[in-house]
């Protein structure tokens, strides 16, 4: 997965409650902010093209043997567990928000 974390200051803001009306407090924050880059082809570059999310792989092969089945279960497990190790929480894990990297565009 291509991505970086930043942190940058903000101006903490609420809603009045009374008004409806969005407030600064006066605090500022510190944020911490995950990007992730786009994975698929885009009139900027091609070079996503070939990458696929894992239903559409699983479709595509129709049968995955045990041994990739496996392999790929345990690399979203050592993701997700890389991820949670620095407080990073995903809320939706689907097979279609995981997107496969074949061996001939993991260079990327």
């Amino acid at each position: 997965m291509h991505m970086t974390v930043f942190q940058d200051l903000a101006y903490e803001e609420r809603v009045n409650s009374v008004t409806g009306e969005v407030e600064y407090t006066g605090r500022i924050l510190r944020r911490l902010v995950l990007v992730l880059d786009c994975v698929v082809a885009n009139e900027f570059t091609d070079k996503m093209s070939d990458l696929m999310n894992l239903q559409h792989y699983v479709i595509r092969e129709k049968r995955l043997s045990e041994k990739e089945a496996v392999i790929i279960f345990l690399d979203i497990v050592h993701i997700i567990d890389c991820l949670h190790r620095v407080c990073v929480c995903l809320s939706y894990c689907v097979i279609t928000n995981v997107v496969h990297i074949s061996e001939s565009v993991s260079d990327l």
